[in-house]
Parts: structure tokens; C-alpha cells; sequence
């Protein structure tokens, strides 16, 4: 699926602005996704400062607007090169879906505070963002995201700020 919008599996709602299930995938993920079209993917060719690989990431939080928040649980991201020789990100992580729509309660985007090392942290604002179908509230299935636009570079001292800050969701553990 890298760099695609499509997803073939029928296990995961995966958000499209436009084909079908978008209505109600609309009113579950984040609805600036045409923003991927919209901005086109030569935008962001070189802000990528990792090699190909598969990273684990130490923390990774899904936030809204108002600063409510769902812990991502095994998070990773993905960096791979593809056939034209662009850079791509993907990554991933285990959450609970029922916290996910409480968030989108509250606010209709969501970005991802990302801390990879004690040197490299990041938001990811808006991604595209793709999970499980399941909302039992003891039961956690995989989301995926990818950026529309580059991360934003966060320093050390600003994602502690920004975590100290963050309400996490009930079920949500740090």
C-alpha cells in the first residue's frame, strides 16, 4: 500500500474523500485527507532525515485540537524509497478505535506527536489515518498513517511541554 489511498483489506476503514464508505468513514477519520491531492506528494521529496528501514518509536500519542489524546501502543514508522526514487513514511501502531471516536468528539482533526529518540521528535499534522473496524473498548486493532505534509521538527524541551499538557483519554495508558 505504500503511497497509495487504497487498502484491500476488508478488515480496516480506511479514509477516502471521495469513493465509497466515505460518508461514514468521513464522520470516524480525519476529514482533511484531500488535502493529500491537494498538496501532491513532490512537496515533501526530502524531508525524510532517516534511511530505509522500519524504526521503532519510544512514544506516540494521537491529539486533538484540544489537546485530548490517545496513547499509539507499538508504534513504528516506515521509511522506504519507491520505484521513481521518492521517499516515502508510513507507520503504525495498536490503538483502541472506541478512544479514537471519542477524540474525534472533540475535534474533527488529528495529528501525531511522534518521539523517536531523545534527539528526534515530531508532529505529523492531519495525516491520513487508516484502522480496525472493531470498537469494543477492551480490544485494540492496528492503525496505520501517512503524512500529507512533512513532519514538523519538535525540540526536546517542546515535546515535554506539549506531553505535560496532553489529557490523556480514559483507557489510555502512558
Amino acid at each position: 500500500m505504500h503511497g497509495g489511498m487504497e487498502d484491500k483489506r476488508s478488515s480496516d476503514a480506511v479514509y477516502r474523500p471521495e469513493g465509497k464508505n466515505s460518508l461514514l468513514i468521513r464522520t470516524i477519520f480525519n476529514p482533511t485527507g484531500s488535502e493529500y491531492k491537494q498538496r501532491g506528494i513532490k512537496q515533501m521529496a526530502d524531508w525524510i532525515p532517516f534511511e530505509d528501514g522500519r524504526y521503532r518509536v519510544n512514544e506516540a500519542f494521537l491529539v486533538a485540537a484540544s489537546e485530548a489524546a490517545v496513547v499509539l501502543d507499538n508504534p513504528y514508522v516506515e521509511i522506504f524509497t519507491g520505484r521513481t526514487g521518492k521517499r516515502w513514511l508510513e507507520g503504525g501502531s495498536l490503538v483502541q478505535n472506541l478512544l479514537v471516536v471519542e477524540l474525534l468528539e472533540e475535534s474533527d482533526s488529528l495529528d501525531i506527536l511522534l518521539n523517536l529518540t531523545e534527539e528526534f521528535k515530531f508532529i505529523l499534522r492531519k495525516p491520513e489515518i487508516q484502522a480496525g473496524k472493531v470498537f469494543a473498548p477492551d480490544v485494540k486493532s492496528s492503525l496505520k498513517f501517512m503524512p500529507v505534509a512533512p513532519w514538523e521538527p519538535v525540540t526536546p524541551d517542546e515535546f515535554r511541554k506539549i506531553r505535560s499538557r496532553l489529557r490523556l483519554q480514559n483507557g489510555s495508558m502512558p
